[in-house]
């Protein structure tokens, strides 16, 4: 049986995703689904940023054969088109200063364009920067506590809005569109890992991680 952790940063970015399939919920913030080939399990965080990683994700979840984060992020760079889903390559921590730290490698995940991801410890409305793709909270922790149990790790965001004081405005008229749009992309990964028997992919994340 293939195990899969499914994290998302809040109800709004899962509940499209939780529509597929008849999920049970074990509290406000977990939900399983399950099969005879495959495990689905779906963390909530209660809270944005690091704070709700750590809290979510300790003790860290063991047993799982892929992590996999989907969400929303800013974009911060005006090329890139809003309402576009991409699979991240690496994810680097940001601080307040815009300092940029630590980058840790993810596992891209097949037929999305790619983007690079950066975590920042507050929502960010401070424009565009050169030195930026997408933006979010949570990733880079994620990543870091998949790292801690050596378990693969991918990510799938969807571009919500600019990073701009204006860019605020498109995320709230269009969050119902987005979560669509991620169980779309989810739905398409999950009906590869059937046609693909599960042995595949976890020869893929083997060699990946």
């Amino acid at each position: 049986m293939f195990k899969l952790l499914l994290i998302f940063a809040d109800p709004v970015e899962a509940s499209e995703t939780l529509a597929l399939f008849p999920f049970s919920a074990r509290s406000e913030f977990l939900y399983s689904y399950s099969t005879e080939t495959a495990l689905l399990d779906v963390i909530i965080l209660k809270q944005w940023g690091h704070k709700g990683v750590l809290q979510a994700l300790t003790p860290t979840p063991i047993g799982y054969d892929l992590w996999l984060n989907l969400g929303f992020a800013g974009a911060g760079n005006p090329c890139i088109p809003l309402l576009r889903t991409y699979t991240i390559t690496s994810v680097r921590k940001c601080s307040d200063q815009m300092s940029l730290g630590e980058e840790l490698l993810v596992i891209p995940v097949p037929k999305l364009p790619l983007a690079q991801l950066t975590s920042v410890t507050s929502p960010y409305r401070e424009g565009f920067n050169p030195h930026l793709q997408l933006v979010d909270m949570e990733g880079f922790s994620i990543a870091q506590q998949a790292a801690l149990v050596s378990c693969p790790c991918s990510m799938i965001k969807i571009s919500s809005d600019y990073t701009t004081q204006q860019g605020r405005s498109f995320l709230q008229s269009n969050k119902a569109r987005l979560s669509k749009k991620l169980a779309d992309a989810f739905s398409v990964l999950y009906a590869s890992f059937n046609h693909k028997k599960v042995d595949s992919l976890q020869a893929t994340t083997t060699m990946g991680s």
